[in-house]
């Protein structure tokens, strides 16, 4: 796994509700292997966290227009989340352009919706000085 790359839970988890939201890995598992933090998509709602938006278009998922819930986001190592993989608790999905990725790690650095301590990886992994590298 990757940063960019996308699952859906197939039983619950805890933090996640089974097969109801497309989670994006944000870190880079392979450099940050015990902080991998992930978000997960959501249909948009004018009352909530309008930090970053995707339209139709961004990612196959996405059939209406959609917001990023950073204020629901998870750690997971990476040891976890390939357990997980390998249980079949989480399925892969299309993983989201290097554009997306870069919007929703550059976004999540100025969010005041991120978790306190999850802020600190975000910052700690640069996410604010991430570029698309496809």
């Amino acid at each position: 796994m990757k940063g960019g790359d996308t699952y859906r839970a197939t039983s619950p988890l805890p933090g996640i509700d089974a097969n109801r939201h497309l989670w994006i890995i944000l870190s880079d598992p392979d450099q940050f292997s015990d902080e991998v933090l992930s978000v997960f998509m959501t249909s948009y709602k004018p009352r909530m966290d309008q930090t970053c938006i995707l339209e139709v278009g961004d990612n196959p998922f996405i059939t209406h227009k959609t917001m990023i819930a950073y204020g629901a986001d998870l750690v997971w190592t990476h040891a976890e989340r390939q357990q997980a993989l390998t249980d079949g608790a989480i399925h892969m999905q299309e993983p989201v352009s290097a554009i997306v990725l870069s919007k929703v790690r550059e976004l999540a650095s100025y969010t005041p919706k991120l978790i306190l301590g999850h802020q600190k990886i975000a910052s700690k992994q640069r996410f604010s000085e991430s570029s698309p590298s496809s």
